[in-house]
């Protein structure tokens, strides 16, 4: 039954709402997520160019390389025989020395650990070639390694196809060894540290 008005009139019409439904707001759409990750590793990474040394990489790499130099001669002092694998050793020193003092994480730093793997292991050949060659004789080591014509010319004769190999791999080590190594967690840590753009 429909309702009547107490005099028995027609229905009284349904009163309105008294306000209409307010408009549902979309809220702003998020950041792009791979944006803003991009943006923060981009932020980290120029913190960590911010504190290499290039300086101080070659400073130490160039030490480092003269310190196995050294030992690859003494080495061979004692046993009176050259083992070439010492390059190796020459090349993991160096990577090394130019990674912790450097903190690189540019490909120059490669470079720079390359070069003086190279540089050490032939210093280190050359020390022990003259040493070997004036063991025994009335020539001074040190006066045969202060004649560089005669150094050359010691090395081309004695030098083989495994010291190609051994240089390579020392050169590689002082390559592959000379960054900075950051895991996944560093990377994260950091672009997580990095400020926020406003």
């Amino acid at each position: 039954m429909s309702e009547t008005t107490p005099l028995g009139g027609p229905p009284a019409p349904a009163e309105p709402p008294d306000k209409a439904p307010a408009p549902v707001l979309s809220a702003a759409p998020p950041a792009e997520p791979d944006k803003a990750s991009q943006l923060a590793l981009e932020e980290a990474m120029a913190r960590l160019r911010g504190d290499q040394n290039l300086g101080l990489a070659i400073a130490g790499g160039a030490a480092a390389a003269l310190a196995g130099a050294i030992a690859w001669a003494a080495i061979t002092a004692a046993i009176e025989r050259r083992y070439g694998i010492m390059a190796i050793g020459i090349g993991f020193l160096v990577g090394f020395a130019v990674r912790f003092l450097g903190k690189g994480v540019d490909t120059t730093f490669r470079v720079v650990g390359a070069a003086l793997a190279f540089l050490g292991c032939f210093m280190g050949n050359a020390f022990a070639l003259c040493y070997l060659e004036t063991s025994g004789t009335q020539f001074s080591f040190w006066s045969v390694l202060g004649t560089p014509s005669v150094v050359f010319e010691i090395m081309k004769v004695r030098f083989g196809f495994m010291d190609v190999v051994f240089y390579a791999i020392a050169a590689y080590c002082g390559w592959r060894f000379a960054l900075r190594q950051l895991s996944e967690e560093d990377v994260k840590r950091l672009a997580g540290e990095a400020p926020k753009q406003p």
